[in-house]
């Protein structure tokens, strides 16, 4: 085998706040019909790659049953290797120990190279120039990096890099980056040398066990010449509230920097067999994605609309991501929301209006204005809920809470 791909996929998603909290990040929802690793997914399917595991470890069951042994991306036809490999020893340590715990899988595969990817991030990328970059580099180690805003840098690994690209210097999350070019979560390794740091760093106590705190940096370090692979289309962590709004939001501009309508670079899923969405009577949907099975009565405006989803009479929805089989009742409105499956929002419900108060428990977590509403929430009729309050899952809403409010399950 010439390539396989390790898509590590066990990530809590803390930072998502109530939407991950009985579900792993790779499985929420993104674009209406989606979930999140079907990017890395669809990623692979085109690129032909040979050889596709994923790695799962938080929340695993309905991760495992949405990819469905990858037949929505035809891997049975399309690679000769596929599978998905939870822990089977003990709980995965770091993304480099989750690779570690299934070098035994790896070695009986023989790979010539391993391309380590997130199932975290939305982005659409051909992995191939990126494989022929690392043959033309004579590399046995390249990382995939882009340009993040300043402000945005600290989140991600920075990286340096001479007039050739040649990594000079890496840091993990740094307070003060040097740099804005940052670190993607997509490594490709010569398997012997992978294997070979995957040893050396089981065995170091003061290892994270980590590709970005403790492997990166050892490479450079060691002054092993590895390189950056500098890829400029759409790719963004969609790991906090901010990010998951915005890239929602970004499907809706009016002209969207991510295309999902690409003919020769399709995002393929778990298919629901759903008829087409329906508008009916006067309501209207101005720079809005409503997913199939959808009926939509209401007003929806720059709003994405999940699967078998019911917008009724005279409701509102502005700047909302709205997840499947969720109702929005008569004359709700909705303002800068973000809600999780089945959630039923009764009549009259006023949500995302008042000031922006920090949140009581995650002030962290939950900023820009946005009200985050977990998974199975009931909020009753005629409630009213601020700015950057957060619902924890299974909730049962009724009265009015003021911003910055977390309301908690009973």
């Amino acid at each position: 085998m010439k390539v396989l791909a390790l898509i590590l996929a066990g990530g809590t998603g803390t930072r998502l706040g109530v939407l991950t909290e009985t579900l792993a990040k790779p499985s929420v929802y993104f674009g209406g019909k989606y979930r999140i690793i079907d990017f890395a997914l669809s990623n692979c399917a085109h690129s032909q790659l040979e050889g596709i595991a994923i790695l799962p470890q938080y929340r695993p069951v309905e991760l495992i049953s949405h990819v469905a042994m990858g037949r929505p991306w035809d891997f049975v036809r399309r690679t000769s290797y596929f599978a998905v490999l939870p822990p089977h020893k003990e709980w995965y340590q770091g993304t480099a120990d989750a690779v570690f715990q299934n070098i035994e899988y790896i070695d009986y595969l023989k790979p010539d190279t391993v391309l380590i990817l997130s199932a975290d991030h939305v982005y659409l990328m051909d992995y191939r120039p990126l494989l022929r970059y690392m043959d033309l580099k004579n590399a046995r180690a390249v990382l995939a990096a882009t340009t993040v805003s300043w402000e945005e840098a600290c989140r991600y690994g920075t990286v340096i890099t001479d007039e050739h690209e040649r990594v000079l210097e890496f840091q993990e999350k740094p307070a003060e980056p040097k740099s804005n070019l940052v670190n993607m979560g997509i490594y490709a390794f010569h398997w012997p040398y992978l294997r070979e740091l995957l040893l050396e760093d089981s065995i170091k106590e003061e290892s994270t066990h980590d590709f970005g705190g403790d492997i990166w940096p050892r490479i450079v370090s060691s002054g092993e010449p590895a390189y950056a692979y500098r890829f400029d289309g759409y790719w963004l962590d969609v790991g906090t509230i901010k990010s998951f709004w915005e890239g929602h939001m970004d499907l809706v501009a009016p002209f969207p920097r991510l295309n999902l309508y690409d003919p020769r670079w399709k995002i393929y899923t778990n298919p629901a067999d759903l008829p087409s969405p329906i508008f009916l009577g006067p309501g209207s949907a101005r720079s809005a994605l409503v997913s199939e099975g959808s009926m939509v009565k209401g007003n929806i405006l720059r709003s994405v609309v999940g699967l078998q989803t019911f917008i009724d009479d005279d409701a509102e929805v502005v700047e909302s991501v709205i997840g499947p089989r969720s109702y929005v009742g008569k004359g709700a409105k909705l303002y800068r929301v973000i809600t999780g499956e089945s959630v039923y929002i009764e009549d009259g419900v006023v949500i995302g209006e008042g000031e922006e108060i920090p949140n009581e428990v995650a002030p962290q977590i939950y900023t820009d204005g946005i009200t985050v509403i977990g998974r199975n929430v009931n909020i009753v009729k005629g409630s009213h809920l601020g700015k950057q309050v957060a619902v924890q899952e299974g909730a049962v809403v009724n009265g009015v809470y003021g911003s910055g409010a977390f309301i908690y399950r009973q």
